[in-house]
């Protein structure tokens, strides 16, 4: 593992702070909330949401989508930096590269779910998470996986060792915090830009998250289980990762 610490150049492509809740609110209130921060953003954008089945018989199967429904607001800043998303059942606040810090993302979140609570006004917060996107570039030609990664995909010792791609996907859970964390390292497949860079991406997604029984007015609480979450999210992070990986981003 590498040594725990800031990372001044963190290769974060996306930063995201989701609270969902329940009930559903009503779209009304919605398109309100986003009316009156709009003038923070640059551009307005609906959420729609479309469902799909399948039917099958002894002759022939037979797929169908439903008609899309709004359900949100998307609004994206100016530079295209920040985007906040408003459902009727959940709010999230994104920050995209170049990231900042944790304490702009969580204080920017913090200000528009406060103003989100007095006007939209949803009832109980029911999951709370905290989402990291990162792409790490890396060096080639990359004769081992493990220099960089703790629990690189591995390929059996029998076979041919070329790894050309790969996708990996775990699910943990911490008793102590009552925290699922979802991690996916993936290979980016993108052959051209490989050439032109001498570099292959990694991507290595963290989303850690609590299920929570919480009033939407007890910010507290809400806020210091985000601090939990980044916590955590940052322990995965550098538990995963290599000094010599580290010392890529420093």
């Amino acid at each position: 593992m590498a040594r725990p610490r800031h990372l001044p150049r963190a290769p974060i492509r996306e930063a995201i702070i989701q609270i969902q809740f329940g009930p559903p609110v009503e779209l009304s209130s919605i398109q309100k909330f986003a009316s009156s921060v709009a003038k923070d953003f640059g551009k307005t954008t609906d959420i729609w949401q479309a469902s799909f089945g399948v039917r099958f018989d002894q002759e022939k199967t037979e797929s169908a989508a439903a008609n899309p429904v709004l359900i949100g607001k998307r609004l994206d800043s100016v530079d295209g930096r920040e985007v906040l998303q408003c459902t009727v059942n959940a709010f999230s606040f994104s920050r995209l590269t170049p990231y900042m810090d944790w304490a702009h993302i969580r204080d920017s979140a913090k200000r528009l779910w406060d103003l989100y609570v007095l006007s939209v006004k949803p009832t109980s917060v029911t999951r709370l998470a905290v989402r990291y996107i990162n792409a790490l570039p890396i060096p080639l030609p990359v004769a081992e996986l493990n220099d960089y990664f703790t629990a690189a995909p591995e390929v059996p010792s029998t076979l041919p060792q070329l790894m050309r791609a790969f996708l990996q996907r775990v699910v943990i859970f911490d008793e102590t915090t009552n925290t699922f964390v979802t991690i996916i390292q993936a290979s980016d497949e993108d052959a051209e830009a490989r050439s032109l860079t001498n570099q292959a991406t990694i991507l290595f997604d963290i989303d850690a998250y609590q299920h929570v029984n919480l009033g939407s007015n007890d910010s507290n609480t809400v806020w210091g289980k985000f601090e939990e979450l980044r916590d955590f999210k940052n322990r995965v992070f550098f538990e995963h990762i290599t000094e010599k990986a580290a010392g890529l981003f420093e």
